[in-house]
C-alpha cells in the first residue's frame, strides 16, 4: 500500500484495512448510482422542460441522494454486517478529538476550497474560456419562503450528508484499502467531480473532493469534511 507519511493516519489505516468492502464493491455502488442518475435524467427530461430547482423539482436530486445511501447499505454495510462507524461516522480521535481543533481544521479546508474555486473562476474568466466558466444559478430557481427553506434543507443538509457517506466514507475508504492513499484520493475525488454533471465545475469540485478527502484521512472521521462541505453549500446557497 502506498506510504504517504505527511497525510497518513495510522488509526484510519487500521480501520480501512479491516473494511469488509473493497474497490469492486465501490465500483458496484458507483454503477448503481450512475444508472439511477441516467434514468432520473431521462424521466425528468420527459416530464418537464424547465430546469427549475424548486422543492418539487429537487425531488430527483433527493432521490439520487437516497440512491447513494442505498448503495452504501447494499454494497457496504449489508453484505458485511458492518456498523456506521466503519463509514467514519464517529468523532475524530487522537490529536483531533478536541472540538476546537477539528472545527479549525474544517474551516481551513473550507477556506482552501473557496480560494481554489475563486482562483479557478478568475483564471478561466481572464482567459475567456466560456465553456469552463461555472454557470450562475438564478435566485428564482430556489423558490421563496417555505420553498426556499426546503431547498436549503436538501442542498445544505441532506445532500452533503449523503455525499460524504458515499464518496468519502464508502468509496474513498475502499480505494485507500485497495490501491493506497494518493490513488484512492484521486479516484474518489474524480468520481465526486464527474457526479456533479457539469464540465465547467469539474476542476474546482475535484479540488474540493481532494480537500474533503484529506480532512477525512487526517481525522479518521466524516464530521470534519461534512462540516466543510455543508458550510460551502450553505455559502453558495446564501449568495444566490
Amino acid at each position: 500500500m502506498t506510504e504517504t507519511p505527511n497525510i497518513r493516519n495510522e488509526e484510519l489505516q487500521e480501520q480501512n484495512d479491516c473494511l469488509p468492502w473493497n474497490a469492486v464493491d465501490a465500483l458496484y455502488g458507483v454503477a448503481c448510482v450512475a444508472i439511477g442518475a441516467a434514468l432520473l435524467l431521462a424521466i425528468t427530461a420527459t416530464v418537464r422542460s424547465d430546469s427549475n430547482l424548486s422543492p418539487t423539482n429537487l425531488a430527483p436530486l433527493s432521490i439520487l441522494h437516497l440512491m447513494m445511501l442505498f448503495s452504501v447499505w447494499a454494497f457496504g454495510l449489508r453484505k458485511s454486517g458492518a456498523n456506521l462507524g466503519s463509514l467514519g461516522l464517529l468523532m475524530p480521535k487522537g490529536k483531533w478529538k478536541s472540538f476546537t481543533k477539528w472545527i479549525s481544521l474544517s474551516i481551513a479546508g473550507l477556506v482552501s476550497s473557496l480560494l481554489i474555486h475563486a482562483i479557478y473562476v478568475l483564471t478561466v474568466t481572464y482567459l475567456g474560456v466560456e465553456y469552463l466558466t461555472p454557470p450562475e444559478i438564478p435566485a428564482e430557481l430556489l423558490g421563496n419562503g417555505l420553498d426556499r427553506l426546503i431547498s436549503a434543507g436538501v442542498l445544505v443538509i441532506i445532500g452533503p450528508f449523503a455525499e460524504e457517506l458515499f464518496f468519502r466514507g464508502f468509496i474513498l475508504a475502499a480505494m485507500i484499502k485497495s490501491v493506497g492513499i494518493i490513488p484512492g484520493i484521486t479516484v474518489a475525488s474524480l468520481v465526486f467531480a464527474i457526479s456533479h454533471g457539469e464540465v465547467a465545475i469539474i476542476v474546482p469540485v475535484f479540488a474540493s473532493g481532494v480537500i474533503l478527502s484529506l480532512l477525512y484521512i487526517k481525522t479518521g472521521s466524516l464530521w470534519p469534511p461534512l462540516a466543510a462541505h455543508s458550510t460551502q453549500n450553505y455559502l453558495a446557497f446564501a449568495l444566490i
